[in-house]
């Protein structure tokens, strides 16, 4: 074969063997993937929980419990919602109310941060509990049906809001559905 004959001899085995191959895997289909669930709803992407509405919160300035692993509830401590963690209160708890919980990914898409918004009269609870909170070396606890939803930093805590950076998504997403939990959800 010639040069030219050649050329026409590869391109047409390379079109024939490509048609060939696309036969085997099944032609492309023109109707859409299957995009609902077992219930016939449109699968999405889910939304990252959100907490919005009125729950009261004890503000208990506490210190870290060292030396067990997990928590009794007694008169002098405080659990966390699993059970895991316990807290030694310090006296003169204040009262807040929590109106938003949200929780977004973090702008370099590597964490995820959540902030918690009180309403305006909590300010001044929220400010003494950082600050005994602080003199101690200790955090301020979200407290809801006698358990710890929440651990803050008194640094974290500015005005009526809380952040929390750098978290995982499970951390992050465990964290904002507590709150939900709290109110019966």
């Amino acid at each position: 074969m010639t040069g030219a004959g050649s050329r026409i001899w590869r391109t047409t085995s390379t079109l024939l063997a490509c048609a060939v191959l696309t036969a085997c895997q099944g032609a492309p289909s023109v109707d859409p993937p299957e995009t609902t669930g077992p219930s016939g709803a449109v699968a999405a992407a889910p939304r990252p929980p959100h907490f919005a509405g009125r729950m009261p919160l004890d503000l208990q300035p506490a210190l870290v419990s060292v030396g067990e692993t997990a928590c009794a509830p007694a008169r002098n401590r405080v659990c966390s919602s699993d059970g895991t963690q316990g807290w030694v209160p310090i006296p003169d708890p204040g009262r807040a109310t929590l109106v938003a919980a949200v929780t977004r990914l973090a702008d370099e898409h590597t964490s995820w941060t959540i902030v918690l918004r009180f309403d305006r009269a909590s300010r001044p609870a929220l400010s003494r509990a950082a600050a005994d909170a602080a003199a101690v070396g200790g955090v301020v606890l979200l407290v809801s049906d006698g358990r710890a939803r929440a651990a803050v930093a008194p640094l974290e805590l500015d005005g009526i809001r809380a952040t929390f950076t750098g978290l995982t998504k499970p951390e992050a997403w465990d964290l904002v559905a507590a709150f939900g939990r709290g109110q019966g959800r």
